[in-house]
């Protein structure tokens, strides 16, 4: 839920870092007072990174809540669906998370060689946007959680996701608001200990989704069961339909998929060993 939340947010942003860009462009007529092309990609790359990061990281989160605290008015496709997200959210933790450290890494050495683009007024704002990002999406959140509570939502279920949201979000602002203040040319050590921290939190939450979801082959094993479901849903289905017409049961499997009503579809085989089910 929340992960959508930011990337909706997310492309509207960007386009107005770039008209933001512009403006700057136009009206400053000094190169010194307006980004680089290259600061202007290095901001963007890690503004979008940062939100994929931080979308995905709470989807996870919210993805353990529900497992703890399990709704039975949930529908019965849910837990497929969750492990669908989680799968996602997993994959854009692992993708983009690094390339944010990376890139926020070579942002501080940058301003560290390069002193006098620190106070640089158009390199200021994509701080200034993200703090606004953060504020809002935790404006939003709010709100949608509270529906979700007034539609029946678990109180545990709907406190830790209230908690989890609003702990993210607000270290999010603050982090940005505390860059916004750095002094480049003093040493602090607050960079490294919000990474190690981010990074400990990310890695278990990887950690976590390896134990909802199992490993690859298991996860594997999963589809082979699923398909294997799905045919013999098919052929109880056939057989069914075939002794509803003749008032009698098809001697073997073969003859129900030979039937000229379902000449259409193919005998199923097991999907692993190729072999014809047994009747």
């Amino acid at each position: 839920m929340i992960a959508a939340i930011l990337l909706s947010i997310l492309i509207p942003t960007v386009i107005l870092l770039g008209i933001i860009y512009l403006i700057f462009k136009v009206t400053n007529k000094e190169s010194a007072n307006i980004m680089s092309p290259k600061e202007f990609g290095l901001e963007l790359g890690i503004f979008i990174s940062l939100v994929s990061s931080v979308g995905a990281f709470i989807s996870v989160v919210f993805a353990a809540i529900d497992k703890k605290y399990p709704d039975v008015l949930s529908n019965n496709n849910y837990a497929s669906v969750m492990n669908e997200d989680v799968r996602l959210a997993v994959a854009v933790l692992l993708v983009s998370f690094p390339i944010y450290l990376g890139l926020a890494w070579y942002r501080a050495k940058y301003f560290e060689k390069n002193a006098d683009r620190r106070n640089v007024s158009s390199l200021r704002w994509p701080h200034y946007v993200t703090i606004f990002v953060s504020v809002f999406s935790i404006f939003i959140s709010t709100i949608i959680t509270i529906y979700y509570y007034l539609g029946g939502e678990l109180v545990a279920r709907f406190g830790f996701k209230m908690l989890t949201a609003l702990l993210v979000l607000f270290a999010l602002a603050g982090y940005h608001y505390f860059l916004l203040k750095r002094d480049y040319s003093k040493k602090t050590k607050a960079p490294i200990i919000f990474s190690l921290i981010s990074f400990v939190f990310v890695l278990g939450s990887v950690i976590y989704s390896i134990n909802v979801l199992g490993s690859p082959a298991e996860i594997r094993k999963m589809r082979f069961d699923e398909a294997r479901l799905e045919d013999l849903s098919t052929a109880q289905s056939n057989i069914l339909n075939m002794w509803q017409r003749n008032k009698k049961l098809p001697p073997t499997l073969e003859a129900v998929y030979s039937d000229s009503m379902n000449t259409y579809q193919v005998l199923p085989k097991d999907p692993k060993t190729g072999e014809v089910y047994k009747y």
